[in-house]
């Protein structure tokens, strides 16, 4: 009698295969990821202070975006927030009078949870952001201590080598990568219009001290006028996109502060406050 125990069929043999696909696919992405995080950490080591930002931002390979420009006492800074790969968490690298000054992990937000009470989602827990002033974070990032060379290195390393979400991510693109072929050619349209708004409303072309007549482009009509307790105004510029497009892609609204009718502060993407987007007029209101 012949056993059993072993013996494989046609399914058992493509179950194998897929296995062993998968594991190499794993094993693949690990090398990959050790790889790209010295790449990255190299790229880091070969900055120097007072670099200018299209250098860093040449220099440093990955999906690059703005958080703020400032004038705070007498200097010009820039925040701009680096992934060194789209699905881990981002630094903040910081430009104080063009030149390169730090980079750091963002500090954590504050969350609240509340239970959903009703409909198909009834029961379950959602963790939303809570409402913070942009300024205080501004300030608090600012007066922050950037991160030496040996923390850097660790912290890439970690981030791009280590983390978990690697690999619990990878089974779910693995099911569901079919799924993003339905309804391709009106994603690419909303993912081409979603960086269309990003190119029109670029915060980098606001120069800081500028005169508020000096807007022109994507800035040139505010979507609401708010007033500040801080500052004078925060002229509010922006398009809503598609919720289909990834966050981490998707167009930032840009606020824009004006004191005595100079630019003194440009907000993006971490340091924009929704709320602002309910002002009192403008071209959202029309």
């Amino acid at each position: 009698m012949t056993s059993t125990l072993f013996k494989s069929t046609p399914l058992d043999a493509n179950r194998l295969n897929f296995s062993l696909t998968f594991l190499l696919i794993l094993a693949t992405l690990h090398i990959k990821c050790e790889i790209l995080a010295q790449e990255r950490i190299n790229a880091f080591q070969s900055l120097r202070l007072g670099d200018s930002v299209r250098h860093v931002t040449n220099t440093c390979a990955g999906l690059w975006k703005h958080q703020f420009s400032a004038l705070v006492s007498n200097a010009n800074w820039i925040c701009l927030s680096y992934y060194p790969i789209e699905n881990r968490r981002p630094y903040y690298v910081f430009f104080r009078n063009q030149g390169f000054e730090k980079i750091l992990e963002p500090p954590p937000f504050d969350v609240s949870e509340r239970e959903i009470t009703e409909g198909q989602y009834k029961g379950s827990k959602v963790r939303t952001r809570t409402p913070f002033e942009p300024e205080d974070r501004l300030k608090k990032v600012i007066s922050l201590n950037g991160l030496n060379a040996m923390e850097l290195s660790q912290s890439i390393t970690n981030r791009l080598s280590g983390d978990e979400d690697v690999w619990s991510v990878l089974p779910a693109l693995t099911i569901a990568s079919p799924l993003y072929a339905t309804g391709s050619a009106s994603r690419k349209n909303e993912i081409d219009r979603n960086s269309e708004i990003a190119r029109k409303y670029d915060p980098l072309q606001i120069a800081l001290g500028v005169s508020t007549n000096n807007f022109t482009g994507g800035f040139k009509y505010p979507y609401a006028i708010s007033s500040s307790g801080e500052h004078g105004m925060i002229y509010i510029f922006g398009e809503e996109v598609s919720q289909r497009v990834p966050k981490i892609l998707r167009a930032s609204w840009v606020a824009i502060a004006i004191e005595r009718e100079v630019v003194i502060r440009v907000y993006s993407n971490d340091f924009f406050n929704d709320r602002w987007k309910r002002g009192k007029e403008g071209n959202g209101y029309r």
